[in-house]
């Protein structure tokens, strides 16, 4: 089979990966295809187990001789460690081993420095780690250990971090990189000159936290052949495994890393953290099981977070609505220890709309909080909000309705950097659904801020783009055993968002068999069939194409078989619903499970996904409403009604999509209106380390909400016709919100979450 070069874009990040081109890849099923199973609304499969309990988590595991793990952290925002004292530890019944710098090698984790620094640079790093027969034990162990620290200066802002007399946070400097990242196309002061109209703001957006049901956990075992073996919550088996097989030197095939059921991730569990490696530490250290679970303030303190961002943001038009600048300047606070998608915030500018003069210039600074990290639509949701506030002011100044505005700057033909259409463009189908089911033509004011009296009403609207064709390398088997039974393979994860669901339709579809016959086996390296995991939207448009191969090779595999057992001309047998049929003789019954007895062994298909298309750029598009009422006498905003249109290729479930939807509001909605890391700047320490402080909206909290699939099928992204759609439905939520409270007030509220004391001052401050 031949191998090609393939571009492969998650979260933002373009990546070139070798792939093997599949030598049997079946046909697109395209817009005409008659679909027994996919597109229909299935509850999940894995359903019952969740809500019954008896679905095992991470958390669930329980081994014999099992020790459990409490880490020391941190009080401190910046300080050097100067002495540790474990000798009270050391006495206490039940303690087994306690690790720091002083005793444990300096294994690094994805760039982010050892596990036990004696330089601590965020509230919560860690300092030493217990191992004990007891959660309770571990917990005491930890109260007893004496750290005498030398504290440092610190900074929290990003901006003051680059001031002259800042604390130095990082050893390689102020700023990720050394410096900005500045991207530009065309001149934008020639843009300037051209422009009509040019508008400025400057939006502060807050640091927010994933705030997974589940905390993050594992427990690792190393065997007797010195394999290690770790259960752990995680949205990628894979990107563990090799994290721990570099950290400690192993090869692959010695490291097996499991999932069962999971409880969200939202970014945040992607990949190698501190926390699996000094678990594993422990566990080789007594060899013995350790289980580490964080509590809920240290996932807060620990796992990363949205980062808070500064941003700038400059743009004109001329009086027909063409767009003539965009200009984008951004602060973005990276963390102590740098976050890869601490650059990202000027996607949208970049990419959302027609403009022929673009320059982004983004700071991804260096202060004294955890970094931050992947959080569902990293850097497109924090550029979004800007973004598309101005697009309304520039609408707003000369009288074009904020849908047309848009419409007149869309980019129908493709993506402006790379020269290369869109596989597909559902966004003004999306404009259209959205705001006929919002009501915008009777809503909407002419006059923003127009009604009369204290309290008044508005719509707005959000776009959002975003990277969803995922890509290779994803691979699946699909074993058809003796008894006739279905076994579905890959190391994919499901995080609670019912992949499992979506994959086995994919899989009984494409086989032609009940959907009951579909054994799903994922989550476990051990399996041997490789997909990177479930982030960045890219599950469903990688691996369902790979399932379709493998399910596919399978049926072949049975009809071939009995066309040698029968006599029968295989091109003549097809297979309907679990059974080999013949297409000119109606007699002709073979049921699946008849068939598999007469094999000495299971058929195994196998498949994988090719390359991406390489004339085309596969990108998911949505517009979300909101309508909102504001008291302009306290500042209250209440969210009405929230309606979510999005373009995502085939809906495989559409109960699933919509599911995906109702999320992403929940999320948007959080991070619009109460979501908010606090740090006390005096001390650098976290207020909001609970749900008491920190404001997570509850049922109570959200609007009536309707979900819209845009019915585009997109025929040129992969052989299932899909895109991702995890990220989308929380990216233009903020945005909607903000746009809606303007239409109602005349004023941007500029700094997010948009609590009754922001809204009121900008009130005041604008003499509303």
């Amino acid at each position: 089979m031949p191998f090609v070069k393939t571009r492969v874009e998650i979260e933002g990040h373009v990546s070139e990966v070798i792939v093997e081109v599949p030598e049997n890849e079946v046909e697109p099923w395209g817009k005409d295809a008659q679909l027994r199973i996919v597109g229909q609304r299935i509850p999940r499969i894995e359903g019952v187990a969740r809500v019954t309990g008896k679905a095992v988590y991470t958390a669930d595991v329980q081994l014999p001789g099992m020790l459990w793990c409490k880490v020391v952290r941190s009080p401190y925002p910046h300080a050097e460690i100067v002495e540790i004292d474990t000798t009270e530890a050391e006495k206490i019944p039940g303690v087994l081993a306690i690790l720091h710098h002083g005793n444990t090698e300096p294994i690094s984790v994805s760039g982010f420095g050892p596990v036990f620094n004696p330089v601590l640079r965020y509230v919560g790093a860690e300092v030493a780690a217990v191992a004990a027969v007891s959660e309770h034990v571990a917990r005491d162990a930890v109260a007893a250990i004496r750290v005498t620290y030398r504290t440092l200066p610190f900074v929290l802002d990003p901006q003051k971090a680059l001031e002259p007399d800042a604390p130095q946070v990082h050893p390689d400097g102020k700023v990720l990189g050394g410096g900005p990242r500045i991207i530009e196309r065309g001149d934008v002061a020639q843009g300037e000159r051209e422009s009509d109209v040019i508008v400025e703001r400057t939006f502060r957006l807050p640091a927010v936290h994933h705030c997974c049901m589940e905390p993050h956990g594992c427990v690792a075992v190393w065997e007797r052949d010195d394999s290690l073996t770790m259960y752990d919550s995680t949205q990628s088996v894979v990107n563990v495994q090799t994290g721990l097989a570099g950290a400690f030197g192993l090869p692959r095939s010695k490291v097996r890393v499991l999932r069962e059921y999971m409880g969200g991730g939202f970014g945040s569990k992607t990949g190698l953290e501190k926390y699996h490696v000094i678990t594993a530490l422990l566990a080789r250290e007594t060899r013995q099981p350790v289980k580490l679970t964080l509590e809920r303030w240290e996932e807060i303190v620990t796992t990363g977070h949205r980062p808070y961002t500064v941003q700038t943001i400059r743009a004109g038009c001329r009086r027909d609505g063409t767009l003539t600048f965009l200009d984008l300047k951004a602060w973005v606070s990276a963390g102590a220890e740098g976050g890869r998608f601490a650059l990202n915030s000027g996607i949208p500018v970049r990419e959302m709309y027609l403009c022929p003069n673009v320059r982004t210039e983004e700071y991804a600074v260096y202060t004294n909080h955890m970094t931050n990290t992947a959080m569902r639509g990293p850097g497109n949701k924090e550029g979004m909000a800007p973004l598309e506030a101005v697009m309304d002011l520039l609408a707003h100044e000369i009288g074009m309705d904020p849908i047309e505005f848009r419409k007149k700057n869309d980019t129908p033909w493709g993506d402006q950097v790379a020269k290369i259409p869109y596989s597909s463009k559902g966004l003004s189908q999306a404009y259209d659904l959205g705001a006929k089911e919002i009501g915008w033509a009777g809503k909407r004011r002419k006059v923003a801020g127009s009604d009369p009296g204290p309290i008044k009403r508005g719509v707005g609207v959000g776009s959002l783009i975003w990277g969803a064709g995922g890509g290779p390398p994803s691979a699946a088997n699909v074993i058809i055993n003796t008894d006739g039974s279905v076994i579905l393979q890959s190391s994919f994860n499901d995080i609670g968002e019912g992949a499992m669901t979506a994959m086995a339709m994919v899989c009984a579809e494409e086989l032609n068999v009940p959907l009951s016959l579909i054994q799903v086996r994922a989550g476990d390296t051990g399996l041997g069939v490789f997909d990177v995991g479930t982030y960045g939207s890219r599950l469903t448009p990688s691996l369902t194409p790979a399932i379709r191969n493998a399910a596919a090779d399978a049926r072949r595999q049975v009809l071939q078989a009995v066309s040698e057992l029968m006599d029968v001309e295989v091109n003549d047998l097809y297979m309907e619903e679990g059974v080999v049929r013949s297409r000119t003789d109606p007699s002709f019954a073979q049921p699946l499970p008849n068939v598999a007895r007469q094999f000495t062994h299971a058929v195994v298909g196998r498949g994988f996904r090719g390359p991406n298309p390489s004339d085309y750029r596969v990108t998911a598009f949505g517009a979300q409403f909101a309508e909102v009422e504001v008291d302009t006498r306290t500042g209250q905003v209440k969210v009405l009604k929230l309606v979510a249109a999005h373009d995502c290729g085939r809906a495989i479930n559409p109960f699933l999509v919509e599911g995906q939807i109702h999320g992403g509001l929940a999320l948007g909605r959080g991070y619009a209106m109460s979501e908010e890391r606090v740090i006390d700047p005096n001390t650098g320490v976290v207020v909001t380390c609970n749900y008491t402080d920190y404001k997570l909206p509850t049922a109570i909290d959200m609007p009536e909400q309707v979900p819209i699939i845009v019915p585009q099928i997109d025929e040129f992204s992969n052989n299932t016709n899909t895109k991702g759609m995890a990220e989308p439905p929380g990216i233009p939520t903020a945005a909607a919100i903000v746009n809606a409270i303007y239409n109602a007030t005349g004023v941007v509220v500029t700094e997010l979450p948009l609590t009754a004391e922001r809204v009121l001052r900008a009130l005041r401050t604008a003499g509303k």
